[in-house]
């Protein structure tokens, strides 16, 4: 058999070269073609008012032990009206607008604190931190020339957004069709020391 001199195993591997390189450009080819077309099927497959909620599965499980723990005394309501350092001081402390709640324990904690920082935003340095909805510059800049009834409690919020028993608070009434003396508690379950409380 004849000996595979230098020169042939040289022009060998360069040929194999070639045509890895090759192949590896039309991959890429096919790659970056269909990386452009496809930015065109999202908007038409996925809702765009559903694409700014999307949570990943940790703050889904965050989201979902907020509301059974939150929304099951009274309506839970979305992390954007408060700053983050309230949602931290709320989840933190058993003192809860005048009632005594039992302490929220690990893993649980660290999933509704992970939910609630990301869904809102921090205050400014020189902020105090308000523990009042009508009090969060973030609660007034969702409901600009809202005109709210005194005291506001959180049971007025479903006056407005009749979904907000199912935390859904996008779907809002005309100000002019509001009925707010005929407000129903949006909870079975009520806990009366916060239902009445002020917020």
């Amino acid at each position: 058999m004849a000996q595979v001199t230098q020169k042939s195993r040289s022009r060998l591997i360069w040929l194999v070269l070639m045509l890895v390189s090759c192949l590896w450009g039309l991959g890429l080819s096919a790659v970056a073609s269909w990386a452009q077309s496809a930015p065109n099927l999202v908007p038409s497959a996925i809702p765009q008012e559903n694409l700014m909620d999307r949570l990943t599965p940790v703050l889904e499980m965050g989201q979902s032990r907020y509301l059974a723990r939150c929304g099951t005394c009274h309506l839970a309501v979305p992390p954007a009206v408060l700053p983050s350092q309230t949602w931290d001081h709320l989840i933190s402390d058993s003192a809860h607008y005048g009632a005594t709640l039992p302490p929220i324990f690990e893993p649980d904690l660290s999933q509704i604190r992970r939910y609630l920082i990301f869904s809102s935003r921090p205050l400014n340095p020189d902020e105090p931190t308000p523990y009042r909805l009508r009090q969060s510059r973030y609660f007034k800049v969702l409901h600009p020339q809202v005109e709210f009834a005194a005291p506001t409690t959180l049971t007025s919020c479903i006056g407005c957004h009749p979904q907000a028993n199912r935390f859904n608070f996008r779907q809002s009434m005309e100000p002019q069709s509001l009925d707010i003396q005929n407000i129903e508690p949006p909870l079975s379950r009520t806990a009366p020391a916060i239902e009445g409380h002020a917020v």
